[in-house]
């Protein structure tokens, strides 16, 4: 949160003068970055989140909670239940774009999710999923008049990462189980966006 209160401290002139804001906080700066600036976010779905976030967690040493998995021998099925872990890990999707606490979505989940769905339906221009990177990319070409198409290469790939189809199907339960909202949102917004 430090970078968004900085970027949101700057003179508006320096502030609109960004060619391109990014990152994982980007959606508390949309109010704050130029008014015509493009306003694009990418999804993957909630379970697939999830195991990335575990892996990378745990094969990267500069992680915050590497060294507690790593110390603790933390498994997946383990990390996916500690809700002391992180706030990512348990329906960071739905709170994060309602501005609800998780107790507040949890306890009015249709609200969240509406909450949410309409944060995303009407505060960016584009909106895409990773499992159909290809075509978000060329949807990204051609609205920010990009010169070059996207050419399909992986990048930021987890080494050692298991796909998601070989992951226990208890554990690929308790992920949806644990991040419910999650699920109804990506589910919703996959439609409302088709």
């Amino acid at each position: 949160m430090e970078s968004v209160d900085k970027f949101k401290n700057l003179p508006e002139a320096d502030r609109h003068g960004y060619d391109y804001v990014k990152g994982h906080m980007a959606h508390e700066l949309l109010d704050w970055a130029h008014p015509e600036s493009l306003k694009v976010t990418l999804f993957r779905d909630p379970v697939e989140r999830i195991i990335s976030h575990y892996y990378y967690a745990k094969t990267t040493t500069t992680h915050y909670l590497y060294s507690r998995i790593r110390t603790l021998g933390i498994s997946l099925e383990h990390y996916i239940t500690q809700d002391e872990m992180s706030v990512e890990l348990r329906n960071w999707y739905t709170t994060h774009f309602s501005g609800m606490t998780i107790k507040e979505a949890e306890n009015n989940p249709k609200e969240a999710v509406s909450r949410a769905l309409n944060a995303v339906l009407n505060g960016y221009d584009l909106v895409g999923f990773l499992d159909n990177f290809s075509s978000f990319a060329e949807k990204l070409r051609a609205r920010a008049n990009l010169r070059y198409p996207y050419h399909d290469q992986r990048v930021n790939v987890t080494a050692g990462r298991p796909p998601k189809d070989t992951i226990e199907s208890f554990t690929i339960r308790k992920i949806e189980q644990v991040n419910f909202l999650d699920v109804s949102f990506y589910n919703t917004l996959t439609e409302a966006v088709a």
